[in-house]
This record gives structure tokens, C-alpha cells and sequence, in this order.
């Protein structure tokens, strides 16, 4: 008879076993693959990946060929030369697949949208956007809409599905459409999902034109009517008088690549060609750069970009807070860089690759797999790089079995299956809980745990964890700027430009109040994480409070971090930002007033009554119990001017307990180095001179 805990415990075993080999094996490692066959001789200008198929991508060339490829099969399949449907045609510039590309009965299934280049025409007006002095202009980029006929056999355009959505006149050649992309943050409920983006590139003749000095176009592409786009009601927040109402950016230089940021739907990155170098830019929907010019805020790396960018956060490459990555070229390989999305940091290598892999003349192009995993395309020698645990499906061998053993086979299979899906799910929430706790411990390793102030050294002393020495010694005047992170949101920035105030501070309080209000259930993590900037473009890191659940894994309480951290800020905002910090307000902790007793009305009458019933129920004797009961009368009425003294002693007992508190604030303060002895005695002397008046 078949043991069924023996079963269930191997069974745990392996699938334990295929859990850690796979989580070891998520490392970026590469290796290289055709990505087209040894006999294709066309041109790959951009490839896009197709979603719910890894390794099948739609490619386009200039010329105009686009065609379907299927990497794990090795083989092209030609679908259109867009030059057919024109007579003019000059060139394709781009292709964007719509966000329903994949959801069968939704609009959007299956269609993509294509940028060309053409002769200017004298038809279809209607289309056209309206530029001044247009009819100078001798050509046109032209965004058609196209649909493919999905099919497990075949892949086919159904070519009487093209449909023209918008014509821009342009003044040379050399200007055209480079993008065509849809925010992939926006969800299908969200205002603005499917609303189509195209980057207009910028020409030198027309560097102060709306549209010329490179400009980002939002449309709603889905017809309309006799409309054949739509704009979007939204686009009047962000468009300018001076010109059309499709554009929503102007002033963007020569873009080369345009990157979503996940944190605002509003923000994006663009690389921007110079005239001997790129730079990294961010921007914001609505941002005029001909009125106002692009400062050292938006600025984000001046490094020479050879590839686009994505972005991506995988805990694997720790980069939470550089999430932009992007591939530059060095003399001896090339660097797979990560960028934050803040101005004046410093890129950040994650991973090197050899030119063996990847050739010293390549081309490369950056996607992002379902697995959140990272493909290198290299489009000048037709390869692919993926990494070391990406699995080609069409490599595991297929073995055929007859009907009939299929049958008899089914029983065991559907148990074993079965045993399997139980055993996984209890392995995964296993390993789901202890990669979690050493996440949480591998971050308490690689960040300092704590921090003090040395006042007459002038500088910050960092902390490892359960370390009682300093790790490191970093001169305060050395510090360049200043992040708070609460649970990875930024909820403080601090630098030459960004001082710190009490607006500031109330809203960290407010902030770290709300998050004192959720309960830590469902191994939920709290994590407090400062990350402090020096002028030589280093980083330190700091852990100062981690929680999962209830277990709290740094010393110090959540209040008790809260205070240390908002103490620094003022420190570091009077270091950086001298003469612009204004003067703290230090809150005194509330004081509960003290019960006092209360006599009643009730209780007076109750007293009263039963002094009557006493009286009554007492027979009369001499004299002395007469004065006697006299001289208590006569003492009633002290209860009543003790009511004064009362109120006095209170408010005194309030006045202390304000001192007090107020007196063991400057205590801290001290005790961290925030404030010196001559500091401390003169507010000191200042808050009893205060509560004594």
C-alpha cells in the first residue's frame, strides 16, 4: 500500500529543492542566442516583444518590412511592407502594440500602431494636424492603425484593417516620429488607458517651435465618428495657446528613447541626443522648455547612453532606489548602469558584460520579460541575451504516448498532480516566509543599524548592527544631501535647495502617525531607511527601524527613530542650508490634567438628609450635645473655600508636569549630541522663566 506521508514528504522535498535552485539561479548571468535565422539578410531596426508569448517579437526596418519572429523556432515571417500602401513613402520610424494587444473581445485586440515618412499630400485634410505655415512643408508623418489576425497556425495583417489616425507636416526629412508608446502604469479603469503618445523629433532651423523643438503628442487613437482620433479633454491642463491641442510636452531637444516612470502616470525619462553626447532627462506631462528651461532638477545622468531605457525593480539587483536601467560602453566590455530617479546621484553598475556576449560595435535594445527579466537585443549581429534561468520551452523534449496508455495513466497522473499542487503551496508559503525574514536580515547586513553625533568633532557616526564602535566617521560638512524613505516612499529630501521646516516636520509626523495606525498583520513589513549623500558621490545607507509582523528586528522603537530622525533633519537642514532653515518650534508633549473630585449636588442633599434623619431619630439631651452639633454647623462652610486651593494646586501640578517633560525633551536633545551645555542651560533657564511667569 502506497504511503501517503512518504509521497507528501519527498514531495516537499523536491519541489523545496526546485525552489532553491531556481532562486540561486536568478542571478545576472548571460548567455547568447540567434535571434534570427542564419539565412535572414533584411534589416532589424526595433524589435517589440509579444505579450503572453516570451519569444516571439513583431521587428520593423526603415525600409518598411515588418515581420513576426519566433526566437525559440529560429524563423522570420514577412507581414507588410508598409512602402506598399504608400506612394511616397519615405521611411518607418516606429511601432507601438496597443494595451489590449493580448485580451481577446476588447478593443485594441491584436492591433498595433506604425509611424512612417512621406511625401506631403493634398488629401485627406481632415486628418491633418494643423501647423502654421503647413502648406511650406514637404512632408508628412503619417501613424496608421493595423490589425493582425492571431491564430495557433498562422499570424497575418489583415491589410484591410489599416486605417489612417493622424498626418503632421514636417519641414525636412530628417524629422519624423522616433516613438509611438502607452504608459503601461495606467490600468484598464484607470482615466487615460489606451491613449496613444507620439514623440515629434526636434529640427535645428525651428528650435523654438511648439512642435519642431521636440514635442510629445496625446491622442485617444480609437475613431470617433467621421473623427478618426479623438484628444483627450485632459490635454487643455497641459497644452499651451501657442500650440495644437495634441501636444502635452514641448521643448524636449532630440529624443532618442522615452521611459514611464511607475511612481507618477504624469512623469517620464528621456534620453536626449547632444550634439557630442546623451543625457538622461525627466520631465512632466504639461512641461514647457521654451518658456521655462530645463534645469539641474531635471537632469538625471550626462553619461553616454548606448541603448534605451527601462524601468525596473527587482529585488535581485537591489536597486529600489535606482530603478532607470540602461547599457553604456566602455573600452574593455560593456555595464548594465542603474540611474535613480532623483537629480544629482551618480549611476550605479550593476553588472558587467563581456564583448564575447555582446560585440563592441552592437546595438543594443533593452526589453523586459513577464518574469520581470531582462533581454539584451543586439539588432547589428541579430543575437539575443537572456539570462541564466530564462527557460526556452522549446527545448524540453516532447514525448508522444498513445490514447490508450494516456488513460489508463490518467488516475496516477491526476493524483500525483494533485499531491504536487498541495505540496507546492505549502513549500511556497514556506519559502515565501523565510526569504522574506532574510530579506529582511540580509538588509539589516548590508545597511548601518544606528547613527550619533559627535558635537566637537563635527561628525556622524554610523553603526552596524549590535556594534557598540563606529563603522564609519563621515564629516557633516562632507554631506551633500539627505533621503528619508518610509516603507521605500520618499517622504523627505533635504539638500542646498530643500531646507528642512515645521510644515515639514508636522507632516512627517502626520505621516509616521498614519502608519502607526495600521496593524502589523499578515507578516507585514514597516521600515524606516535614510540614505545619505556625499559630495564625492558616495551613499550611505541606513536601516533605522525594521519591523515584519510582530517582530521588531532593530533595538530601538518606532517613536523613538521617528524623534532621532526628525532631530537630524534639522540638524543637516541648518548644516546645508544656513540662513534658509527657520527657527524650530519645539512642541511640548500634551499633559493629561490631573482627576479632580467633584461635589455634586446630589451627594450634598444625600449628606444633608441623612444628617435630618439623624437628628430625628436621635432623642434630645444636654446642652454639650447641642454645641457640639453646633460647632459642626458652623465648620460646613470650609468645605467650600477649599475650593480655591484646589484649582491652585492643580494648575501647579500642571505647571510641573509641563516642566518637567519639557526639561527631559532638552535632556534627549542633549544626550544625542543635538545640543551643547551652553544650548541646553540657556533654554533651560528660558522654559522656567516661562512657566514661572
Amino acid at each position: 500500500m502506497i504511503n501517503i506521508k512518504i509521497i507528501i514528504k519527498y514531495l516537499i522535498i523536491s519541489v523545496g529543492l526546485l525552489l532553491t535552485s531556481l532562486a540561486k539561479a536568478n542571478t545576472l548571468e548571460f548567455s547568447q542566442k540567434p535571434l534570427l535565422p542564419s539565412d535572414f539578410r533584411g534589416e532589424v531596426s526595433t524589435i517589440v516583444l509579444l505579450p503572453n508569448h516570451p519569444h516571439q517579437f513583431i521587428s520593423f526596418s526603415t525600409f518598411g518590412d515588418v515581420g513576426l519572429i519566433k526566437q525559440s523556432a529560429s524563423t522570420y515571417q514577412p507581414l507588410l511592407n508598409a512602402k506598399h500602401f504608400s506612394d511616397d513613402f519615405q521611411r518607418l520610424t516606429a511601432l507601438a502594440l496597443h494595451p489590449n494587444f493580448a485580451q481577446e473581445e476588447k478593443i485594441g485586440y491584436a492591433t498595433f500602431y506604425s509611424a512612417h515618412i512621406e511625401s506631403a499630400s493634398l488629401t485627406n485634410r481632415s486628418m491633418k494636424l494643423t501647423v502654421d505655415d503647413d502648406k511650406q512643408m514637404p512632408f508628412e508623418a503619417v501613424i496608421f492603425e493595423w490589425q493582425l489576425s492571431l491564430s495557433s497556425d498562422s499570424t497575418a495583417i489583415l491589410t484591410e484593417s489599416r486605417r489612417e489616425v493622424l498626418r503632421i507636416p514636417l519641414p525636412d526629412s530628417s524629422v519624423s516620429i522616433p516613438l509611438l508608446s502607452f504608459n503601461p502604469y495606467i490600468k484598464s479603469w484607470q482615466k487615460g488607458y489606451g491613449q496613444l503618445f507620439a514623440v515629434i523629433s526636434a529640427e535645428k532651423h525651428y528650435p523654438n517651435h511648439p512642435l519642431f523643438s521636440g514635442a510629445l503628442l496625446r491622442i485617444n487613437p480609437q475613431k470617433f465618428g467621421l473623427r478618426q482620433y479623438t484628444v483627450p479633454p485632459d490635454n487643455i491642463l497641459f497644452s499651451s495657446n501657442d500650440s495644437p491641442s495634441e501636444v502635452v510636452s514641448t521643448g524636449l531637444g532630440n529624443v532618442l528613447d522615452l521611459t514611464w516612470l511607475k511612481e507618477d502616470e504624469n512623469q517620464f525619462v528621456i534620453i536626449e541626443k547632444l550634439k557630442k553626447t546623451t543625457q538622461l532627462r525627466k520631465a512632466t506631462l504639461g512641461d514647457n522648455f521654451l518658456l521655462q528651461p530645463a534645469t539641474d532638477e531635471h537632469l538625471l545622468q550626462q553619461d553616454i547612453i548606448f541603448s534605451n531605457s527601462i524601468y525596473l525593480k527587482n529585488p535581485q539587483l537591489s536597486n529600489e532606489h535606482y530603478p532607470l536601467i540602461f547599457l553604456e560602453k566602455t573600452s574593455d566590455n560593456w555595464l548594465i548602469k542603474a540611474s535613480a530617479i532623483t537629480a544629482n546621484i551618480s549611476s550605479n553598475p550593476i553588472a558587467t558584460i563581456d564583448f564575447s556576449l555582446l560585440n563592441a560595435n552592437a546595438r543594443p535594445q533593452l526589453l523586459i520579460n513577464s518574469a520581470n527579466q531582462i533581454i539584451i537585443v543586439d539588432l547589428a549581429n541579430k543575437s539575443l541575451l537572456t539570462t541564466n534561468n530564462t527557460t526556452d520551452v522549446s527545448e524540453i523534449p516532447v514525448q508522444t504516448t498513445p490514447l490508450e496508455e494516456q488513460k489508463e495513466q490518467s488516475n496516477s497522473l491526476y493524483f500525483i498532480v494533485i499531491l504536487l499542487v498541495i505540496a507546492g503551496a505549502i513549500v511556497a508559503v514556506l519559502f515565501r516566509q523565510d526569504e522574506k525574514y532574510k530579506n529582511a536580515k540580509k538588509l539589516l547586513r548590508t545597511h548601518y543599524a544606528t547613527f550619533s553625533i559627535d558635537k566637537e568633532k563635527a561628525e556622524l557616526l554610523l553603526f552596524k548592527r549590535h556594534e557598540k564602535t563606529a563603522s564609519a566617521h563621515i564629516a557633516i560638512n562632507d554631506i551633500a544631501m539627505n533621503e528619508l524613505y518610509l516603507n521605500g516612499e520618499l517622504i523627505s529630501t533635504i539638500n542646498k535647495n530643500s531646507p528642512f521646516s515645521n510644515k515639514a516636520e508636522s507632516r512627517i509626523d502626520q505621516v509616521f502617525k498614519e502608519e502607526k495606525r495600521h496593524k502589523m498583520v499578515d507578516n507585514k513589513v514597516r521600515k524606516i531607511v535614510m540614505v545619505i549623500h556625499l559630495q564625492n558621490q558616495e551613499t550611505k545607507q541606513l536601516c533605522l527601524y525594521l519591523r515584519e509582523g510582530n517582530q521588531r528586528l532593530t533595538k530601538a522603537r518606532f517613536e523613538q527613530v521617528q524623534q532621532q530622525v526628525i532631530n537630524w533633519c534639522w540638524l543637516i537642514s541648518h548644516q546645508l542650508c544656513k540662513g534658509n532653515t527657520e527657527k524650530r518650534v519645539i512642541k511640548p508633549k500634551p499633559v493629561e490634567p490631573p482627576q479632580k473630585q467633584r461635589v455634586t449636588h446630589t451627594s450634598t442633599r444625600s449628606s444633608a438628609t441623612a444628617q435630618a434623619n439623624k437628628q430625628e431619630t436621635t432623642p434630645k439631651h444636654d446642652s454639650s450635645q447641642r454645641t457640639a452639633q453646633a460647632m459642626t454647623n458652623h465648620k460646613a462652610p470650609k468645605h467650600h473655600d477649599a475650593k480655591p486651593a484646589q484649582k491652585v494646586t492643580a494648575k501647579n501640578e500642571d505647571n510641573d508636569e509641563v516642566l518637567i517633560n519639557s526639561l527631559n525633551k532638552l535632556l534627549e536633545l542633549k544626550s544625542q549630541g543635538f545640543l551643547s551645555e551652553e544650548e541646553f542651560n540657556r533654554s533651560k533657564a528660558r522654559i522656567i522663566e516661562k512657566l514661572s511667569s
